[in-house]
């Protein structure tokens, strides 16, 4: 990934991550890639990284770029809720949500979502004019 060189919360470059990404992907024989997250480059190769949230980032900025029709990214906790179950007992969790509605979410404070890492798949989705389910499917490993 292309960012520009500010180490901790370096900013992506994401016409040329994008291209980068899809040419890496495309036309390649396996099925299957693995991606570090959170570590980026600038354009003079120094290591830069993507700060707080850096790796849930980076998934959905190759999920953006391959066009993927869903973002999943695991975690320790159930999902996305009503409200902080730790606060009210009568929290629920949440089973779709459009994108606006968890990039708004995160804004207000739902740590289970940080701002920025909604916004590469948010930009298809807006295209595309679909409600879609959860942009993050949260699953607890354990």
């Amino acid at each position: 990934m292309r960012t520009d060189a500010r180490y901790g919360h370096a900013t992506v470059d994401f016409a040329t991550t994008n291209a980068q990404i899809q040419a890496a992907v495309n036309g390649a024989e396996t099925a299957l890639y693995v991606a570090p997250g959170f570590v980026a480059a600038a354009p003079d190769g120094t290591t830069t990284t993507l700060g707080r949230g850096g790796s849930d980032y980076t998934a959905a900025i190759f999920a953006g770029a391959l066009g993927a029709s869903q973002l999943q990214i695991w975690t320790d906790v159930s999902g996305m809720m009503t409200a902080d179950p730790r606060l009210v007992r009568a929290a629920r969790p949440i089973s779709h949500i459009s994108y606006q509605e968890a990039m708004e979410l995160s804004h207000f404070g739902a740590k289970v979502l940080y701002p920025p890492t909604i916004q590469p798949v948010m930009h298809r989705a807006f295209h595309s004019g679909s409600r879609t389910r959860s942009p993050r499917r949260c699953r607890n490993p354990n």
